[in-house]
């Protein structure tokens, strides 16, 4: 069977159906990260399969809403198996390995609401297959400025996209990256990027492209605006609520705070109390021109790190 292949962050997935051009069609939103090929560097993520007969088995541990749509988990010894509610009686099922490398599931037919389907699917198996790869799938959105990111975080209706589109406004040159769910990932030379993903929410933004992380913003409302650097301790507890995650298993939970803490030695974490206008943009703007001294605390921090491993 013929196979569709993406590479998101230099990960990539293999998707196979019985009609790939017509799931294709559908995928809009993973059309800038499709490839012929995989290239020498991107590492291999998981196998996406359609078509298969799935029975629910395992217990249930955890229930949520996407999109307005009920999902519910189950897991025993072997697998995950993910439950996406169309009606209270009809759903779609995966099933996959406890490393999320290969993943079935039973939609039989490519359509519209099967391929809005497959999309939470994908994202659900990317934020759990990448996380040995220094990779977090976080919940922000991105305005890129002077070829840096700034990454807005904040509760749902705090302002995130409200703060990126006025940067758009009032910061000449800044575009919008992702509205929803970046990537966030830490490549081998040791840069921190973030990336753009398939996953923007209800903003159709869809960049195939990275940049170096300015800073990770945490937004909240108030009657004036506050901008504040976050200590490493402060700044874990502020990243890990945006980071996709499960903590019900030790292994998964365990390395995306590991993930997490590496993440923190950067030094580019903070808190924005704001209101929604143009001071509140010059407020956390104003990290971008802060950027030189930053590096030299990080290169200061790791040097500290590195002497007490010694």
């Amino acid at each position: 069977m013929k196979q569709l292949r993406y590479v998101i962050a230099g990960l990539g997935l293999n998707l196979h159906s019985r009609d790939n051009e017509k799931l294709k069609n559908y995928l809009t939103s993973f059309s800038p990260f499709c490839v012929n090929e995989f290239s020498k560097d991107t590492i291999h993520l998981f196998d996406f399969f359609t078509g298969l007969t799935l029975d629910v088995n395992g217990e249930p541990i955890h229930s949520f809403d996407w999109e307005g749509i009920k999902c519910e988990i189950f897991m025993n010894d072997n697998h995950y198996l993910v439950k996406f509610y169309l009606s209270q009686d009809e759903y779609y099922i995966i099933k996959s390995d406890k490393q999320w490398k290969i993943i079935n599931s039973n939609i039989q037919t490519i359509d519209e609401r099967s391929s809005f389907c497959i999309t939470f699917f994908l994202m659900f198996a990317y934020c759990f297959a990448s996380i040995p790869y220094n990779t977090l799938v976080i919940h922000a959105s991105v305005v890129i400025h002077n070829e840096k990111a700034m990454v807005f975080q904040g509760k749902s209706g705090t302002g995130k996209s409200t703060h990126s589109q006025l940067w758009l406004k009032n910061v000449k040159g800044t575009y919008l990256l992702n509205d929803d769910n970046p990537v966030i990932r830490i490549d081998d030379s040791g840069i921190l990027y973030v990336y753009g993903s398939p996953w923007s929410g209800k903003t159709p933004c869809y960049l195939n492209k990275k940049f170096e992380v300015a800073a990770f913003v945490r937004l909240s409302q108030a009657k004036e605006n506050k901008l504040q650097k976050l200590s490493l301790g402060k700044s874990f507890a502020s990243l890990l609520p945006s980071c996709s995650n499960m903590i019900w298993d030790k292994r998964v939970h365990e390395t995306i705070c590991s993930t997490i803490s590496k993440v923190c030695i950067y030094n580019r974490c903070w808190t924005l109390q704001c209101l929604a206008d143009k001071d509140a943009v010059m407020k956390s703007k104003s990290i971008i021109d802060q950027l030189d001294d930053i590096d030299n605390d990080v290169t200061n921090q790791k040097t500290e790190i590195e002497s007490l491993e010694i």
